[in-house]
C-alpha cells in the first residue's frame, strides 16, 4: 500500500537462504546486465535505485539492477522481440556497504600469510 513500510524484519526473521551465500555476495558484487533496445548493456553496481511497493505483508522496499541469470537468459532463449528485461532485487545494507569498501575482493589486496581473504570474512559475517 502507498505509505506503508517495509516489513522486512518480520518476513525474514527465519529465513534461510537456499542458495550459495557466495553466489549472492557476487551477484551484489558485480555489474548487472541488462538487456535493452534488443541488446545487452552493463550498469553500475546499484543503479536505477527506486522505492517499490510490494504487496502486503512486505510494503516498501528499496531494490536496483541486480546480476541474475533472467535477463542474459530470457531474451535469448525466447527471443520473439524482446527489448527489454531486468532484474531488480532489494538493496542489501550491509552487503553493498562492505562491497563500496572493497570487502568482496577475491585479488588485488596483500594478503598476510594464513589470513583469510575479505571476501570470505565477509562470507563468514553474513552466515
Amino acid at each position: 500500500m502507498p505509505g506503508s513500510t517495509c516489513h522486512c524484519e518480520e518476513i525474514v526473521s527465519n529465513r534461510e537462504p537456499t542458495w550459495s551465500p557466495f553466489k549472492a555476495l557476487w551477484d551484489y558484487a558485480i555489474e548487472p546486465t541488462i538487456f535493452e533496445d534488443g541488446e545487452y548493456r552493463k550498469y553500475p553496481i546499484f543503479a536505477k535505485f527506486e522505492n517499490y511497493t510490494f504487496p502486503d505483508p512486505a510494503g516498501t522496499a528499496p531494490i536496483v539492477y541486480h546480476q541474475h541469470q533472467e535477463q542474459i537468459s530470457l531474451p535469448h532463449v525466447i527471443g520473439k522481440g524482446i527489448k527489454y528485461c531486468d532484474f531488480k532485487y532489494p538493496v542489501g545494507t550491509l552487503a553493498s556497504a562492505f562491497i563500496k569498501m572493497g570487502l568482496q575482493a577475491r585479488k588485488g589486496w596483500n594478503y598476510i600469510e594464513n589470513l583469510e581473504p575479505p571476501c570470505w570474512v565477509l562470507l563468514y559475517l553474513q552466515l
